[in-house]
């Protein structure tokens, strides 16, 4: 290797002394180290689940309550070893169940959620806002659309769309 490359590889990559020899932990000894009570836990859903991860926090944790939020887009068989054993309060997803081969509910998830074990709040909390953020970017767009006949919601849009409905199909 050219003696430059070298150098400017070993300033750029080298690790301070503190930090020790390198970087790589075990996966036990990462979950040890990172996860904490009260966290919020992102599990990607993809054929690349952590699932190797997600029951290395379930054997750390089993038997105490850390509290934990999960979030992810749909919860399913996956993860109810961490709703199961009590380790997770709160949910942020937008689906519960098993999606394989079709949609329906997971046994497990659901008895947690009937039994309050299992908070959905938070799930229908980040719904509404990321609705309201959507529904702003879609009024200011729709601002500078110039052909948009805008009807009051709020009085009776019904008969205020009416006879504009009738002059565009009579048109």
């Amino acid at each position: 290797m050219d003696p430059a490359y070298h150098e400017v590889i070993t300033r750029r990559l080298e690790l301070p002394l503190h930090e020790g020899p390198d970087k790589t932990a075990t996966l036990e000894e990462a979950v040890r180290r990172h996860v904490e009570a009260g966290d919020t836990l992102y599990v990607a859903a993809a054929h690349g689940r952590p699932n190797a991860a997600v029951r290395e926090i379930a054997r750390q944790w089993w038997g105490k309550t850390p509290g934990f939020t999960l979030a992810a887009v749909g919860v399913g068989s996956p993860w109810t070893a961490l709703i199961h054993g009590n380790l997770v309060r709160r949910t942020i997803t937008t689906f519960m169940g098993e999606g394989y081969p079709f949609p329906t509910p997971q046994a497990l998830i659901s008895r947690a959620v009937l039994d309050g074990r299992l908070e959905l709040q938070a799930a229908i909390d980040e719904d509404v806002r990321r609705t309201v953020a959507f529904a702003k970017r879609q009024r200011t767009w729709f601002r500078s659309e110039r052909s948009i006949d805008w009807i009051d919601a709020a009085a009776d849009p019904l008969n205020a769309a009416l006879p504009r409905l009738r002059a565009f199909l009579d048109a």
